[in-house]
């Protein structure tokens, strides 16, 4: 947050608006609060993970994401895996107005076209 706070002040506060946020230590709901959320206006954020050392992304943190993405905010996700596999679901995505997208193989990997 202090080196954000340092280019929001050299910029003079307006949001830092990004084409994609890689979601910092693979989406830990420690990591991403809603203070640095609130600081940028971003749609598109990327997770990588595949949940297999510290049980990440945390569910906390993907919500946050998507409350405060906006309508139609897109979570990409590196790995299809148990931890990020409830999001895909297209009930709750049209609830919650989003978009998540996976690799098109098990193997893992997502290209993200900027």
């Amino acid at each position: 947050m202090e080196s954000f706070e340092r280019l929001f002040a050299e910029r003079g506060h307006a949001p830092l608006r990004l084409d994609a946020m890689k979601v910092s230590h693979h989406g830990s709901r420690g990591n991403t609060t809603w203070p640095l959320l609130y600081r940028i206006e971003c749609g598109r954020y990327l997770f990588s993970t595949d949940g297999s050392v510290f049980d990440h992304p945390d569910d906390e943190c993907i919500s946050r994401v998507i409350a405060h993405g906006g309508p139609g905010a897109t979570i990409c996700f590196n790995y299809r895996c148990d931890r990020t596999e409830a999001w895909a679901d297209p009930a709750l995505a049209r609830a919650l107005d989003y978009t998540a997208r996976y690799p098109s193989s098990e193997a893992g990997g997502l290209r993200v076209e900027l």
